[in-house]
């Protein structure tokens, strides 16, 4: 064989490896998950966070869509209001109303879902959204953007949606290299967990 010959064959493989990811990712596709607040939209940790997932995932050639997950209410910008309110949303198990509803549930295989820590809990309103879905057959990767331990976020995730979560990955520092070593590791055991 020439080297001709070899760089055809090489072009041919790296095509059929497109290929086949693309049939395998079929009715796998992922959908990036992640919540957000208003006035925060492209500034919080699960914003910054979801933006460097979505680089990861066009780099590897993952077929994927993204959703926000945001209330339709504005929390207070000042700290003291803002717990206060959060927490009483907690101690409600309130169902905070979001904007829009993602429509191609049904194609989605893998959910990589970026939540905060709130009262040792996700945010009420990702469960409002996670109330208006069927993940029997969606596996999930959790994200978790805290500064203190989350087992309790990822115990309730498991509880609530009582399908397949995975490991949840929690990140500390969003702007940093380990953090996008985290999201790398939590992107590669999703597309592990559906293919």
């Amino acid at each position: 064989m020439t080297s001709e010959d070899n760089l055809l064959l090489l072009r041919g493989v790296e095509y059929i490896n497109k290929l086949l990811i693309a049939i395998i990712m079929k009715n796998n596709k992922i959908l990036l998950a992640y919540f957000t607040r208003k006035g925060h939209e492209s500034t919080s940790n699960c914003a910054i966070l979801a933006a460097t997932a979505e680089n990861i995932l066009k780099q590897k050639g993952v077929e994927f869509d993204t959703f926000a997950i945001e209330p339709v209410e504005t929390y207070p910008e000042d700290q003291e209001q803002f717990l206060a309110v959060t927490k009483l949303e907690k101690e409600n198990n309130a169902r905070p109303a979001i904007v829009g509803k993602y429509s191609g549930m049904k194609d989605i295989g893998g959910i990589l879902l970026i939540v905060p820590n709130w009262w040792d809990c996700v945010p009420q309103a990702v469960l409002t959204w996670l109330d208006d879905y069927d993940f029997s057959r969606t596996t999930i990767q959790p994200v978790i953007s805290t500064t203190m331990p989350a087992d309790n976020v990822e115990r309730e995730l498991r509880n609530f949606v009582q399908n397949d979560v995975l490991d949840a990955v929690e990140v500390k520092d969003v702007d940093t290299e380990r953090a996008v070593a985290e999201l790398e590791k939590a992107v590669e055991s999703l597309l592990k967990a559906v293919e």
